[in-house]
């Protein structure tokens, strides 16, 4: 913390000093907080895996939700392009849950069969037509899902009905061309 000496000034000049600092912390905490929402550290560190279960601990704690992670403990890293692709595609989806779905639990899923990662996105929430909602043009989110998945050459499949539930399961190829494994 950077140490300010005591000024002798009028009181409003300190106070108003006062509420710059208070600003400034702000703005660092907010850019802080920006950088790590752009790539989080456990997605470089550790993989995406570990990354999405950070994930599930901030939402968990933040909206209430119950959080299941099943599956593959371990698989190929993908590379760092498709990691944060497939990070944002269920964030997105998770996002969805808590603000339109109203979901209760959440359950992200690995599988792996090399060469293909399945990631799937289930939640207990009220569900949509999903044909109604694309069609209206609503689903900006879902509409961002299908580009992301379309750029990093994978498939997508979305089912939902009101009051069932929503399931997107995506399957993507991640090149071997690394040692490294999710843990």
């Amino acid at each position: 913390a950077l140490s300010v000496p005591e000024l002798n000034c009028d009181p409003q000049i300190k106070e108003r000093l006062s509420d710059t600092r208070e600003m400034v912390k702000e703005a660092q905490k907010f850019i802080r907080d920006l950088s790590y929402e752009l790539r989080p550290p456990a997605l470089d560190n550790l993989g995406l895996a570990a990354a999405v279960r950070a994930l599930a601990r901030s939402v968990a704690e933040g909206a209430g939700v119950s959080f299941v992670i099943e599956g593959e403990e371990e698989f190929p890293r993908a590379d760092p392009d498709t990691e944060i692709m497939l990070y944002r595609i269920i964030q997105e989806a998770v996002n969805n849950a808590v603000k339109h779905a109203e979901a209760d639990e959440i359950t992200v899923r690995f599988e792996y069969s090399s060469p293909t990662l399945t990631l799937s996105v289930a939640d207990d929430g009220r569900g949509f037509d999903v044909a109604k909602v694309m069609a209206e043009s609503k689903g900006v989110g879902l509409r961002s899902i299908h580009e992301r998945v379309a750029l990093i050459g994978g498939k997508i499949e979305l089912s939902s009905s009101p009051n069932k539930g929503t399931k997107m399961r995506i399957k993507v190829e991640i090149s071997l061309n690394s040692d490294k494994l999710e843990k």
